[in-house]
């Protein structure tokens, strides 16, 4: 399954086995999932990108990367502020 491309999640629930050891198992024969790292270049853009006003979303879907690693450099960066929802007005 994992040659397939098959997730290590997918795999663990149709076999119904630990994540952790699919994952451990996968790795193994060099089929676990790598984490890809940002370049110094990417992290800019999404800095700048951000400044001009476009979308977490957006910048996700052009770099082709998740919104979740554009919140995390950004927050990095201080650029991420809470939206303030829930708060009542003063």
């Amino acid at each position: 399954m994992g040659k397939e491309g098959a997730s290590a999640n997918r795999i663990s629930k149709e076999l119904g086995l630990n994540f952790n050891t699919v994952s451990r198992v996968l790795k193994k024969h060099g089929l676990g999932r790598t984490r890809r790292k940002l370049t110094r270049e990417q992290i800019e853009e999404i800095r700048k990108s951000r400044q001009r006003g476009e979308s977490i979303y957006s910048i996700a879907k052009r770099l082709n990367i998740s919104t979740n690693l554009v919140s995390y450099h950004l927050k990095r960066s201080g650029q991420v502020r809470r939206s303030g929802r829930g708060q009542s007005p003063t």
